[in-house]
This record gives C-alpha cells, structure tokens and sequence, in this order.
C-alpha cells in the first residue's frame, strides 16, 4: 500500500500583547500571522485594525501562545514597522511603572520615551521656518485694524514675528510663543501673510567637536571623601541614590565626572541630566573635553539630529549621554550611572502625559537596571532631603567652595527703610545702585534677578479700584511698555491698554508693579555706558537666542543681564562679582505650600551666582519681609537650619513630603458641570479612600478661568504612595466617562496652582 503523506502539525498561534497612545489602561491582543513571527519582537511598532481606524499603529509590549479571546474577534497583525525593538525589556518594564505611578496608560508612557524623529520619519537636514509674505507696512496696518477682535491670535502671531523673533523659527516654536494652535498658522499661510520656508538645518550648537583634553582636577579633601563612597558603590554595581548636597562653586560637576570616568572604564555608560536652560555649550564643552563619546539629546534639536543622536546611543556608540528631561528614557544598553543636577528644579517635571519628575524616574530606573544615582543641589528638595534622613538615600556633603574660595557676602535689604527714606521710590536701592557703579567701573558684571517679566505687572484704576484682567482668564494683564500692550501671561491675549478705566470711565489707569522690562529700562538709564540685555522668555525668542546671549555676557560684551530664573543656574561665570535680587518676595506670597521652599531655593541660586571666580562677590537681596526665615536662611547660606525647620511645619500640616499628593483638575466652559464633577469625584474618592487619606477641595483653582475654561480642584494627601496608586485605579472609569468636562490627574504634584 502507498505510504499515506506526512500531516503537518498546524504551528500553534501566537498573539502580540499592543498598547496604544491613548487614555487606555488596558492592552490588546492581535494573532501574528505566521510571515511576521520572525520579525516581531517586543519593544517594536506594529500596524493594526484599531476600532473603526483601519490603520493604527501601537507598540508591542509582549507575546503570548494563549489568549482568552473567542478566535473570531482577534484581528491580526498587518505590519511590523520597526527591524529592531525600539525599547529593551528593561526600559518596557520602566515605561509600564511609569504608566502605573502617574496614572496614564503604558502607550503614552512609551510615547513620551520615544521622541519624535525616531516615532516617525524626521524631515532629513531642512528645517522648516516660518517666514512673513507681505512687507512689514501692510501687516502693521493689520495688526492695528484687527488687534483684540476675533482675529486676536492671528495678528498676535504676526506681531511676534515682526517685533520679537530674530532668526529662523519653527512652526512649532512659533505656535508655542503665540499660545495658539498650528491651525492658527495654516491660516495665515493660506490667506497669504506667511508662508513656510525648508533651511538647511544649521549644525547642532551642543554637537560640536570636542576641545582639548582635559585632565581630572585633583579633588580636595571634602571632593575626595565624597568620591570614596561614591565610587565603592559604583564599583560595585550595586543600586544607591546619593544626595549630593554642596553649596554653589563647590565641584560637584567635577564629582560627576569622576564618577561617570569610573563607570566609562568599567564598560558602562552614563546619563546626566540637567534643566534644559543649563544645556549650554559651556556645560556641554566641559563633558566633551573628559568624553569623547558623548550624545547630546535636547529641545532645541531638529528631528533628524535627536533620531542620529539617539540611535548612536541605542548601539553603544556613546558612552556619556547628556540632556534634559527626557533623556532619563535614553536606550544606553548597559547603564551605571545616572547624574540629576539641579535635582530640586521644576524643570524636571513634565507638564502634560504622562506628568512624570524625571529624578524620580531616575531612581526608578536605576533600581530596575543596578544602577548610582548622583542627585546634586546647593539648595535640594525636601522630598530628597526627607529620603535621605529615613534611610532611602545615603549623602555627601560638600561645605566649602574649590580652593577654599569665600561664598559670597549677602546683604538683606529691608525696602521699607528704603521707601520710607526716598523722595520718590526707586526698586533698585540705593546701595544695589552704588555696588553696581563700582563693580562696572571695575570692568566687573552683574546679574539683576527677577521673577515676573513685563514691565508693570498689572494697572489699575486709582479712583474705583479696577484692575485691568483678562476676558479669558481670571489674571491681571501685564503691560509692556516698549510694545505699549496689555498681555494676559496665560493666554497670550494682547489688547492696547486703555488711557481710562474701562468700569467707572473716569479714573486714569495706573501701572503699578515692576517685571524685568522694567528693570532693564532703569538700569540702561543709570548705567549709559554699559551694554544691558534681558533674559526671560519673553526675549529668548527663536532657534539660538539662549546661545547668543549667553555668549555674549561670557565674553564681556554685555555687562549687566537682568532675568528671571533663566539666570540663577547654569551661569558660572568669574567676572560677576554682584547679583541683586529685585524681590526676594514674588514666590514668598504665594498660595502653595512649597512657597517658602522656591524662595528659599532662588535666593541662594541667585546668589550663588557671584564671586565664583577669584574676584570676592556681593549680594544684594530686596525684600519687605527682611525676617522671614527662607530670606534670612538663604542669605546665610544655611540649608540646614532652614531645612528642619520647613520640615517640621510640613509634618505638622500633613504636606509632602510627609505626604504623597494627587491632585485632580476638573476644567470645562460650564462652570456648574464643572464644579458638579469636582463634588462627584470627591464623593467617589471619600467612598475609597483608606484611614490616613485627606481629601481638599473640591474649591476652585488659584486661576478659577483659564482660557475661557472653568477650573475647579480635589487634592489627596496620602501617607503611602500605594494609596495613592489604589485611588487613581478608583477613579479610572469615572475619568474615562466624564465627557463634557476634562479631567487632568496629577500624581506627585509640583504645584497646586
């Protein structure tokens, strides 16, 4: 009889585990045909049937032989986007912790570690500019026709590119200037005002070839001891978060380096992170001159430079990545160290989802990977200070600046004195204006702090009291004199200011308070005969204003730069010998418990910012509370004192970071639904919540409107993150059926504004 022909056994099924970039806390699954199994690993793209679109795209985070699904309502996979995983299973389990403590889905957690010019293709070596289409004459003419009726963001858009940008600038950055949406731009293009140019891209300012090569400096004695713990742990692989706590000027970059030097030479890599304002040349030159293998990942670069940057990574052809935020996702494939200088910024806290703090993503990943965490400050968080006084952290301290230089002399200036002795009141002192003659007469520099911008920060009307606030926004409009608007600073709203007060249209309005337009001004009219510039994000307008202004002032062609907290890090600069801070008192009254804390912390950074070279350095600090305790402290350089006593009033009122916080923010046009869904979702929360949890609010936000929204808040007070966790899972499917209004969820909150 003829041999009956072999049966092949059918191959058993295999499914793709898919996330989405979408408010989706669950996966989904999908059968990958037999073409694909070779080609589809976890960590890489695919291209799926998702609901009613046809063509999706998720990431697969898994695969799995057995679903329990029936057959007929599993959808196959239709392609694999990426050769190669994107993510490694180490950085998938990060990004689904990240997701699990922020409370968003693991698909926009991925999202967020990917950027951009890696998720899609980048647009090669061009970047695209915004440029204007008709000759300056016309538009002004516009602008004056249209200002403050329905066409507001429109001539808002042309007035910043005719008044305010220099250079080349992004649609992208443009939009983000202007506080409107792209399709703003699309308008204007089309009706003929702008017009979308490509530019070879200009070669990225932190990418440039590395300088001399420069030796380790020999530490000294405190440097030294530091260093002994921090390399034993390093050597050892063995996960350990290290506060680094030193005043300003006293090496810990030169720690950092020789940390990171160790973890190169054992065949691992690094990444530093720092606030995106300090990603300087400088700061960049003086790792480029220690590593030659160094990938550079910010904001500023075009899509195609991040994706090159990032890819050189990913094969291990960078030892040192350096960055701000979001490197904390670089793919380094054998990690060993990862540095968060300037740990306390709030910078490091993303503002929309996921709404992660990049240093404690950092130690997350570390303890996942066996990784040293170096967390560095003058002036560190009380989050990480409490961390390392129960145990969680161990820290080095270093008291004294390099080569035993002095910190700098503080002077608090009471200004009440100084009005009640003034014929006319001036709001930079007497003795801030003698300092500054006799640093400039020295061919010395100096830094004015200040930490509203504009020029008057609100006007109002002498005889009825009205203030001049916006129509969208519950916020007094800031004017700027040299553009003679009125500017709401959370909408861009612009309107020319009115000469009467529009409620009783009698009483003349009056400008009152000050902002760093104002400052420069002044300082420009006592001080004729030296350059001034300012620095705020009213003025770092286009692709390489930072850059340009920054060098200028290193190389003396500026000699006093006024700013807001864009200059109290990142500048270390020998030839500024005084600082003065306008007012110390702009984030002292505010209504948030960290208030004290940010006084504190921008006082002394502020301040550090003198005298780091071997010329001494004074401050001046500005205050009308000349006694508080975080002025005084700051001026004392005294961390300590100030911290222990901060912490005992958070632990009396139940705050961070006794506390861990979630803080809900309920936002809509009706302000009824809104406040009905804050008091439904507090309902819902005092129903679940555990003993030990506090519930504020629902109360209106500091800013009830914003953009014409109603905005109303809850917040939680936990005293175990896992808390925390369980009620963000409670409040899952009332977040996803809340329809007309939105709800924004905040765990580890960094203000309650």
């Amino acid at each position: 009889m003829p041999e009956s022909p072999a049966v092949t056994a059918p191959s058993p099924d295999l499914f793709a585990e898919v996330v989405f970039d979408r408010p989706l806390r669950r996966s989904y699954h999908y059968r990958v045909p037999e073409r694909l199994r070779a080609s589809l690993p976890p960590g890489a793209r695919v291209r799926v049937s998702f609901g009613r679109q046809a063509d999706a795209t998720g990431y697969c985070v898994g695969l799995v032989d057995k679903v329990d699904l029936p057959p007929a309502r599993i959808k196959d996979v239709l392609e694999v986007l990426d050769a190669e995983p994107l993510l490694s299973p180490l950085l998938l389990k990060l990004t689904e912790q990240v997701a699990a403590h922020y409370g968003c889905s693991w698909g926009q957690a991925l999202q967020a570690a990917l950027p951009r010019g890696v998720r899609a293709p980048g647009r090669g070596r061009t970047l695209r500019v915004v440029e204007l289409a008709r000759p300056p004459e016309t538009l002004q003419a516009w602008i004056r026709e249209h200002r403050g009726g329905r066409r507001d963001k429109q001539t808002r858009v042309l007035r910043v590119l005719l008044e305010e940008v220099q250079g080349d600038v992004t649609p992208f950055e443009l939009s983000s200037m202007c506080g409107v949406s792209r399709s703003v731009l699309g308008t204007l293009a089309r009706e003929g005002f702008i017009r979308f140019a490509e530019r070879s891209a200009a070669a990225d300012p932190l990418a440039g070839p590395p300088g001399p090569v420069e030796n380790p400096l020999r530490p000294n004695e405190e440097q030294q001891k530091a260093l002994g713990e921090i390399l034993e742990r390093v050597r050892s692989g063995e996960f350990t978060v290290f506060l680094v706590q030193g005043v300003t000027g006293s090496g810990k970059t030169e720690i950092y380096l020789q940390a990171i030097d160790e973890v190169v030479r054992a065949g691992r890599q690094a990444i530093v992170l720092v606030p995106e304002i300090s990603l300087t040349p400088q700061t960049v030159q003086r790792f480029r001159a220690r590593f030659s293998r160094l990938a550079v990942l910010h904001s500023r670069q075009t899509e195609s430079q991040r994706r090159d940057q990032w890819l050189a990574i990913r094969k291990a052809e960078a030892s040192v990545v350096i960055g701000a935020r979001s490197a904390v996702f670089a793919p380094v494939p054998r990690l060993g160290l990862i540095v968060v200088d300037e740990e306390h910024e709030n910078s490091f806290k993303q503002e929309n989802v996921p709404r992660y703090h990049a240093r404690d993503v950092a130690v997350l990943r570390a303890r996942i990977e066996n990784a040293v965490v170096l967390l560095g400050s003058a002036t560190p968080s009380l989050e990480s200070y409490h961390n390392w006084r129960t145990g969680k952290y161990r820290r080095v301290v270093l008291r004294s600046r390099v080569e035993d230089r002095p910190l700098p002399e503080v002077e608090i200036l009471d200004m009440n004195v100084e009005l009640a002795g003034a014929k006319y009141w001036n709001f930079l002192s007497r003795r801030l204006r003698h300092l500054m003659d006799e640093a400039l007469g020295r061919q010395e520099q100096v830094l004015l702090f200040l930490n509203r911008r504009g020029f008057s920060t609100h006007a109002k009307c002498p005889r009825c009291g009205h203030v001049l606030t916006c129509g969208q926004c519950s916020a007094a409009m800031t004017y700027y004199e040299r553009r003679h608007l009125a500017v709401c600073l959370h909408c861009r709203k612009e309107i020319e200011p009115p000469d009467l007060c529009p409620a009783c249209l009698v009483g003349k309005m009056r400008y009152l308070g000050i902002g760093t337009e104002k400052v420069e001004e002044e300082s420009r009219k006592l001080f004729p005969g030296h350059r001034v510039a300012r620095m705020d994000s009213d003025t770092m307008r286009g692709h390489d204003a930072y850059e340009r202004v920054f060098g200028e002032f290193r190389e003396g062609r500026i000699r006093v730069l006024v700013g807001t907290q864009m200059i109290s890090k990142g500048l270390d600069l020998p030839n500024v010998t005084v600082v003065g801070v306008v007012s110390a008192d702009t984030s002292r009254d505010l209504p948030d418990f960290r208030a004290f804390e940010r006084t504190f912390q921008l006082v002394a950074q502020v301040a550090g910012r003198a005298g780091r070279g071997n010329k001494p350095g004074r401050v001046v600090v500005q205050t009308f509370a000349p006694e508080h305790y975080s002025i005084v402290l700051a001026a004392r350089h005294d961390f300590e004192t100030f911290a222990e006593r901060e912490m005992r009033e958070r632990e009396t009122a139940g705050y961070p970071p006794f506390t861990r916080a979630m803080r809900l923010v309920f936002s809509g046009l009706r302000e009824n639904e809104v406040e009905a869904a804050g008091e439904e979702a507090a309902r819902r929360l005092q129903e679940v919540a555990p003993a030990g949890v506090r519930l504020l609010g629902p109360a209106p936000c500091f800013l009830p409107m914003l953009r014409l929204h109603h905005r109303w808040q809850v917040l939680a007070l936990a005293p175990e993150v896992g808390m925390i966790r369980y009620l963000v899972r409670c409040l899952e499917p009332f977040v996803q059926a809340t329809r007309r209004v939105d709800v924004t969820l905040d765990v580890d909150p960094f203000s309650v504004f």
